[in-house]
């Protein structure tokens, strides 16, 4: 039994894991999960943090519903070709397995920088600009609707004459007819 003796065994050090360029989690518990700063690019990673938390959104991104129910829009010119869905729902999967402490967001950071040049570099931006982009973005690359019609707005006249109510009713209804999305159920209005 000589040869037991001198076996080696590799051990992982706590604080890597290969495969998520990431650090293990050492707080347990799913959603624990920081995010490395890229530049400065904590504008990015807190708000990315905020909208992690929005429990239907994230649902959908993590069960690929978005895939299940062909609500993937490749198609719409306004998106950008579900690329950013599909990679924030990767970046999701990773943030909220419970095995990750903190991870390098450089994949969704790459497309992130392809589907808006603001966003390329390493530099400050501002954060609601970040969050008004990337739930736009998030909603066009979500949206059902494929064909979009031409909708009128409100007359001025009628919609002085009626009751606030019923104008947003009104408004709302049109603006469904050219946005269904997840983003139009649960973010839409946010920020």
């Amino acid at each position: 039994n000589g040869a037991n003796h001198n076996k080696v065994t590799q051990v992982k050090k706590p604080n890597e894991i290969s495969e998520s360029n990431g650090k293990l989690c050492t707080i347990p518990g799913y959603g624990a999960c920081g995010l490395a700063n890229l530049g400065n690019t904590c504008y990015a990673n807190s708000a990315i943090q905020c909208v992690s938390y929005l429990p239907l959104l994230r649902s959908y991104l993590l069960s690929a519903q978005y895939k299940l129910t062909g609500d993937l829009n490749k198609d719409n010119p306004l998106g950008t070709e579900g690329k950013l869905l599909e990679e924030f729902a990767d970046l999701l999967r990773q943030m909220w397995s419970g095995k990750i402490g903190e991870l390098s967001p450089t994949r969704f950071k790459r497309a992130l920088g392809a589907a808006n040049e603001l966003f390329q570099g390493a530099d400050q931006q501002d954060s609601q600009e970040f969050l008004s982009f990337i739930l736009d973005a998030l909603h066009e690359d979500s949206n059902r609707v494929r064909k979009k019609p031409v909708v009128e707005g409100l007359e001025d006249d009628w919609k002085k004459k009626t009751m606030l109510p019923r104008v947003g009713d009104e408004e709302w209804r049109r603006y469904l007819r050219r946005n269904r999305s997840i983003m139009a159920g649960v973010g839409v209005g946010q920020v």
